[in-house]
């Protein structure tokens, strides 16, 4: 039993020293074998761990030498599962050759002398693969040097996430795992169809980056910025193989040679001229007394007015009077934008958080930075983070202080004003204006920093960017149009921040929204050589209409009531039986937005409910808009101040509709007067369904609106009351958002798009004397 006991203990002793040795022993005792000679295999034939790759090292990188399916499964096919942490062997590179054919010459040098079992060196399998990527019959297969610029992860389109590297200029692919320490160097990589699976490891070769922007060479470190990041590189020593690198003046556009040493070459740009940049085409830039100028592949635009940046859009080079282009023959370069971006102001009175009032009992503001405070009779520094009260008591009638920033580009936060974003945050100045009983607070900003706002405001995370052009176009010709017609002369303004106008200060600036704005800066919509009043909305319900239709007055000639389709044709809602046809099955047209949730909807109400909603408004309503509304008792009209229930609800009738379909008059009855109701607000608020759900088409229930979706409606009368059916959300006048974002997604861009919602309009800009018709 003792000598059991021995042998077994003998047995796990040997097994034990098997696991320590690991595979190597295997692959040795494995080797040794050979048909002709069984102590063939010599001393250098015994090699470490990290002198050979492992069939399971190389499977992978072996599957990029074919696309065909069967040849990878032969390969797979291979490697014994069992023998997978092996070493490779000859006969393992002679069947890969064979399988994915290529000629054997590939090889045959590396392992000349060598039989089929022995090890193959890494040194001898990165030759061998090297010299199957040269032979040029694996397509797609190439090697590389690649500069590690920045990395990059982010989603595709499909929604998928993918992993990359850029070199500045060129974007990689990645199928593997790029270590952190890579970056900012120089790597030697294989790629298949341009993407990479595999990293050899450092390359002694250069890299050159044209067109960064110098910040500052100081204490052996250069510091640029290029593809909107800013990088700094240790410059190599003269020892390395570089000459002296000369000083060059900050803030220069510079050539840089880049090793994994260092920086090894830097050169500033000689030719450069100042000009005023006059349009700006796809292909090439257009220079007053200068003529033209393309665009090399890498043109990079600077901003180096303020704090630097990359600006990303050609188009806002208009909006300077004079660029400095860093150019090359008859190609530019870069782009040094040296001085503030012209703009005409736009003065913005504030409303209150209920936006139903510019009066204010006080103004508590902030900022970031130190800003100041000119007072009626002193001018204050006030440190940044500090806050300063300006109250309506503490000052006489007329008096005006104004707050502004003493940072260019600063912004003023206002504490007392609540928005969906939170205290508000402004560009420019804030002037206080002060009354008996409170203030008035106007921004004064410029009108292309407004925009940054308010084009934020109209869109969603997936709106496209065509589309936001299109929108941009149309907040800034609403706002020139503004600053035009006197609307709010009376309190020394352009504009409000409220929907009454254009929402402003109500959202998170997006860089979206501001690349949408500098892209298509200037531009506006025009009519017969006039801006035009751009009215916009969220959603249709698959017509358009007129401002005459929704407000009254003399319908504008590029405001067509249209089926909102490509097509546009004409359409007569007038009747009620055709206008409900049209509701109910409107199929027969391809209209644009015939599955957004707010094309359909409906809302119910019992008797009881739809009475109380009319009677909790009506008060309100006819205090607002008396001349819309008749309150008749017994046929006789009489003072609304007189009757403020109308009773039990029994009867609702369309009364009235425009050819687009428009609700414009209404008459509903109750037991103890009746209102006859005309203009859009009333329209659509008097039935409040502040209490109802409002259910649209997609099923969802939409809960706490005060006024109905839009004018496009019918009533029917059921057994417990009254149910609306409607469609679109909005007045319906000019360019629906969705509409827009739908034929954006189509690949329509935003001068077709604008073209479509607005009939026989041209565009120009506006910072230019002359109206002129802008470069397509």
């Amino acid at each position: 039993m003792k000598k059991k006991i021995l042998s077994i203990l003998i047995l796990f002793f040997v097994l034990a020293l098997v696991g320590i040795v690991g595979t190597e022993v295997i692959n040795l005792i494995k080797n040794k074998k050979n048909s002709n000679n069984e102590t063939q295999t010599t001393e250098a034939q015994v090699f470490t761990s990290e002198d050979c790759y492992t069939y399971s090292d190389v499977q992978y990188i072996v599957s990029y030498l074919t696309d065909d399916e069967e040849v990878k499964k032969q390969l797979e096919r291979l490697v014994d599962p069992l023998t997978v942490s092996y070493s490779i062997n000859v006969e393992y590179i002679k069947n890969v050759v064979s399988l994915i054919g290529v000629k054997t010459n590939v090889y045959s040098d590396v392992l000349s002398d060598m039989s089929d079992e022995d090890l193959v060196t890494k040194e001898q399998f990165d030759i061998i693969y090297h010299n199957i990527a040269n032979t040029g019959m694996i397509e797609g297969l190439t090697r590389h040097d690649v500069f590690v610029f920045n990395m990059v992860s982010d989603v595709d389109q499909d929604g998928k996430q993918y992993n990359a590297i850029s070199d500045g200029h060129d974007t990689y692919l990645l199928d593997i795992d790029i270590q952190s320490e890579y970056v900012n160097k120089i790597i030697d990589v294989y790629m298949k169809n341009d993407r990479i699976f595999k990293v050899n490891g450092y390359s002694d070769t250069e890299f050159v980056i044209d067109n960064a922007l110098l910040l500052f060479l100081e204490n052996g470190q250069c510091t640029i910025m290029y593809e909107g990041m800013t990088k700094s590189f240790l410059v190599a020593s003269e020892s390395s193989g570089t000459d002296a690198i000369k000083d060059i003046e900050d803030k220069k556009v510079v050539s840089i040679t880049i090793t994994n040493e260092g920086v090894t070459g830097l050169s500033e740009y000689e030719d450069i001229i100042s000009a005023r940049v006059l349009s700006v085409g796809d292909d090439k830039l257009s220079l007053e007394d200068k003529g033209n100028l393309k665009y090399s592949e890498d043109f990079k635009i600077y901003n180096i007015a303020n704090a630097p940046f990359c600006e990303n859009s050609k188009n806002i080079l208009k909006g300077y009077k004079t660029v400095e282009i860093i150019k090359s023959g008859d190609t530019a370069l870069a782009a040094l934008v040296t001085d503030e971006m012209v703009s005409t102001d736009v003065r913005v009175i504030l409303c209150n958080d209920s936006f139903n009032s510019y009066e204010l009992p006080y103004l508590q503001v902030t900022s970031e930075y130190a800003f100041k405070v000119i007072y009626p009779e002193e001018e204050v520094m006030v440190n940044g983070g500090e806050v300063v009260t300006i109250s309506c008591e503490d000052y006489e009638e007329g008096q005006e202080i104004t707050v502004e920033s003493a940072v260019k580009d600063g912004k003023l936060k206002v504490l007392n004003l609540n928005r969906t974003c939170g205290n508000p945050v402004y560009f420019g100045k804030l002037e206080v204006n002060v009354e008996s009983e409170y203030i008035n607070v106007i921004n004064i900003v410029p009108l292309e920093k407004y925009l940054y706002s308010v084009v934020s405001s109209m869109i969603t995370a997936d709106t496209n960017e065509e589309a936001i052009k299109a929108m941009a176009v149309c907040a800034r010709g609403y706002a020139y149009s503004k600053i035009l017609d006197g609307s709010f002369s009376a309190y020394d303004a352009h504009l409000d921040d409220s929907s009454l106008s254009q929402l402003y200060g109500d959202a998170e600036e997006l860089p979206e929204a501001k690349k949408a704005v500098k892209d298509t800066y200037g531009v506006v919509p025009v009519y017969d050589g006039n801006v035009i009043v751009p009215l916009t909305f969220s959603t249709s319900c698959g017509v358009t209409c007129t401002n005459e239709d929704i407000w009254g007055g003399t319908a504008y000639p590029y405001l067509e009531s249209n089926v909102e389709s490509l097509n546009k044709e004409t359409i007569d809602l007038s009747t009620e039986e055709d206008f409900v046809k049209f509701m109910e099955d409107s199929m027969g047209y391809d209209t644009i937005e015939k599955e957004m949730p707010y094309y359909r909807w409906y809302v119910s109400y019992t008797t009881d409910e739809i009475s109380r909603a009319v009677n909790s408004m009506l008060e309100e309503r006819i205090n607002m808009s008396a001349d819309n509304i008749n309150v008749i008792v017994e046929d006789d009209v009489v003072s609304g101040s007189e009757i403020t229930d109308i009773g039990e609800i029994t009867e609702i009738e369309i009364a009235e509709r425009s050819t687009s379909g428009v609700v414009t008059k209404l008459i509903i009855k109750g037991t103890i007067a009746t209102v006859e109701v005309t203009g859009q607000t009333n329209i659509r608020n008097l039935i409040t369904p502040v209490n109802q759900q409002i259910v649209r088409q997609d099923g969802k229930a939409i809960t706490g609106w005060t006024s109905l979706p839009s004018p496009f409606y019918y009533v029917e009368k059921t057994e417990d009351g009254f149910t609306i059916f409607g469609g679109g959300f909005g007045h319906g006048a000019g360019m629906s958002l969705n509409g827009a974002n739908l034929m954006a997604e189509a690949g329509q861009n935003y001068k077709y798009i604008l073209r479509h919602y607005y009939s026989y309009i041209d565009f120009s800009d506006i910072y230019v004397f002359e109206t002129e018709d802008v470069e397509e």
